[in-house]
């Protein structure tokens, strides 16, 4: 919960000092045409060169939302089965048995099992 709280205020830290910024420039007199247009560009350059990185974070964002996982539970995502030692936006990180760390995308998880919860209602 802190890192998705950390993440939602620096988004909006983002969005509030970029509207500042543009209301500056107008008040100054700039013509916000030009700029507006660029950063349109270059906003849609970076957002299809992104998607997979968007995809990440999205993922990433459900998971922590859906409390699906937490450090310490041992899961089985892809091929790998180990211990959860971190959960970011961007990546999951396993300690498998033999030692090995692995860092798997949160985009890429598309079937995960929890083997530390067990189901405590009936559907």
């Amino acid at each position: 919960m802190a890192t998705l709280t950390l993440a939602v205020r620096h988004i909006i830290d983002i969005f509030i000092w970029s509207i500042a910024i543009i209301t500056a420039l107008g008040v100054i007199g700039l013509d916000l045409t030009p700029i507006l247009t660029g950063a349109t560009v270059v906003g849609a350059a970076l957002a299809f060169g992104a998607q997979n990185l968007v995809k990440d974070y999205l993922s990433g964002f459900l998971l922590l939302m859906e409390n699906q996982i937490i450090i310490g539970d041992v899961i089985t995502v892809l091929d790998v089965t180990g211990t959860v030692t971190s959960v970011s936006f961007r990546s999951t990180v396993l300690l498998d048995e033999e030692g090995i760390t692995w860092y798997i995308a949160n985009g890429d998880i598309r079937k995960l099992g929890n083997k530390t919860r067990k189901l405590t209602h009936d559907f």
